[in-house]
């Protein structure tokens, strides 16, 4: 399920994982709110998608709360499951930067970020790249400073960096990236 977690100073909780639901056969990205006295306040379906599309690929990677109080998001998608909003020139996965609106989880945007070709996607061994029967390969995390500067880095033989976005407005702004790869100067 890898579940992602964050808490606020005045005891509001919001946990970031897949769900698979019975009644749509369907595996769906879910955001939960739990108050501070941990009934739940809401939960939402942020994107969803066909269990044979989806197993094991779909991930939360990070779940922030920013310096606004609205939450950012970072996950993996196959890209037959990503946002309907986004597109991308890849047909396997993307990572997704999100901002939501903490109190009702409805989506303020989304951005697609995809630093990889296909061909390394698919570099990602099944064999050695499973824990607990999930794909845990080409992994990303996500920071978020003081000034809502979003940070998403990743990192795979081939190919690693980071970008920075602008996240306080009403999209996101990419502030500056570095491509490690293509660094040569040391």
């Amino acid at each position: 399920n890898f579940l992602q977690v964050a808490g606020t100073s005045t005891g509001e909780a919001y946990v970031l994982g897949t769900e698979y639901r019975y009644s749509d056969s369907t595996l769906h990205t879910v955001l939960w709110k739990y108050n501070n006295v941990a009934e739940l306040d809401y939960s939402v379906s942020l994107t969803s998608g066909a269990i044979a599309d989806t197993p094991g690929h779909d991930r939360a990677l990070a779940l922030e709360v920013a310096p606004d109080g609205n939450l950012l998001t970072l996950m993996r998608h196959s890209v037959a499951s990503m946002p309907s909003n986004l597109t991308t020139t890849g047909t396997e996965f993307v990572y997704v930067l999100s901002k939501i609106d903490q109190s009702n989880g409805s989506v303020i945007w989304n951005e697609v970020i995809n630093p990889y070709t296909d061909a390394q996607w698919q570099t990602v061994d099944p064999n050695s790249d499973y824990l607990n029967s999930k794909w845990v390969g080409l992994l990303a995390d996500m920071v978020v400073d003081s000034t809502g500067a979003a940070y998403v880095a990743w990192g795979t033989t081939g190919a690693s960096g980071w970008v920075k976005y602008d996240t306080t407005g009403s999209s996101p702004t990419l502030v500056g990236s570095y491509d490690r790869v293509a660094d040569t100067t040391g």
